[in-house]
């Protein structure tokens, strides 16, 4: 009687170990999983939102190369020839200088190719500079698309080339003089399709622009999942450890015996 009593408790004991035990392993992997979704969908959610702000640039600065196109293409091209400053330059520099005041616009150039590399054409800080003392940059000075991201250069190089008529890009580039940026390009080409030139926009990324409740949730969650899944693994190493450990010590007994 003792003896079925005593196997029926050391029966149950065991079952109770190989629940634990699945659990455990069970406990791991849903948070495992569930961190993973919650980044992906964070992820997710921040790309879209930036692609959306750059989608937004890119409607809005058409407009801007259309009447670029329309009312100023020749006094462009005269000036990628000349270079230099006219009344002629001040007047469509402050033509964009209203624009990037009007959409909010960190930065508003019109570039031009040479064999040379990019450079600057019309700089929408041009006004704002002659007033405040701060920097622009000068008809023909270079522009540098590999300072503000790879990506961006990429996306001006497939522009010119006509492979992607309008580009903007989808990842946030910071640095210490620019801030946090995302960048679009749009060409201005004559009525043969030949581009003249580019319009580059930046616009200013905050936290609000690509953040939103939602991600925060799933930033929170993936955190939360995270540490789940951290101690859940913790503690079923430290368990399996412990039950190899006592098999191991049963097994010695036994051969005592």
């Amino acid at each position: 009687m003792f003896r079925q009593k005593k196997e029926e408790f050391i029966t149950v004991k065991n079952k109770r170990r190989v629940n634990l035990a699945v659990i455990l392993v069970l406990l791991v992997l849903v948070s495992a999983v569930m961190g993973i979704m919650s980044l992906f969908l964070a992820s997710s959610i921040r790309t879209s939102n930036l692609t959306s702000l750059g989608e937004s640039s890119v409607d809005t600065g058409r407009g801007i190369a259309a009447s670029l196109k329309r009312f100023a293409l020749s006094d462009i091209r005269a000036l990628i020839s000349q270079k230099q400053v006219t009344d002629t330059y001040r007047s469509l520099c402050e033509y964009l200088g209203e624009i990037r005041e009007v959409n909010g616009y960190k930065y508003l150039y019109v570039i031009y190719k040479e064999s040379d590399g990019y450079h600057v054409l019309l700089d929408a800080q041009y006004s704002p500079s002659l007033i405040a003392g701060t920097d622009y940059i000068a008809i023909g000075g270079g522009y540098y698309p590999k300072a503000i991201s790879k990506q961006a250069e990429k996306l001006l190089s497939r522009v010119y080339e006509g492979s992607m008529p309008l580009a903007s890009t989808n990842t946030v580039s910071e640095s210490e003089n620019r801030g946090s940026t995302i960048t679009s390009y749009i060409p201005i080409q004559d009525a043969a399709g030949n581009i003249a030139c580019i319009l580059a926009i930046d616009t200013a990324v905050s936290t609000a622009d690509v953040s939103n409740g939602f991600i925060t949730f799933y930033q929170v969650a993936a955190g939360f999942f995270g540490f789940l899944f951290a101690g859940s693994l913790i503690v079923s190493i430290l368990y399996f450890r412990a039950q190899k450990r006592r098999k191991e010590e049963a097994t010695d007994l036994m051969e005592l015996k």
